[in-house]
């Protein structure tokens, strides 16, 4: 599932929770470089289990959710920042 917005060369600055759920698993870690496609976190909703995955090349700067979390929809699951500005932090 990929969401679209630009910001700052990423595609959206956050990856948020499409409906509310349990995350079941982190697939990322904070510092990570992602790549387009890039799977992220899987999320457990009514039994249905979603991946949601990077909209374009990106670092991870921050998981804010751990696995087994209760989540609501628009919860934001994972903050990115893009290459470039990572690399010259």
């Amino acid at each position: 599932m990929l969401f679209r917005s630009h910001h700052g060369g990423l595609t959206s600055p956050t990856v948020d929770a499409p409906m509310p759920g349990t995350v079941l698993k982190i697939l990322v870690t904070e510092g990570a470089r992602v790549n387009t496609n890039d799977p992220l976190i899987v999320l457990e909703a009514m039994k249905t289990e979603t991946t949601l995955s990077a909209e374009s090349t990106a670092i991870v700067k921050r998981v804010c959710v751990q696995v087994g979390q209760k989540i609501d929809h628009g919860a934001t699951l994972i903050e990115l920042a893009p290459v470039a500005e990572a690399a010259s932090s």
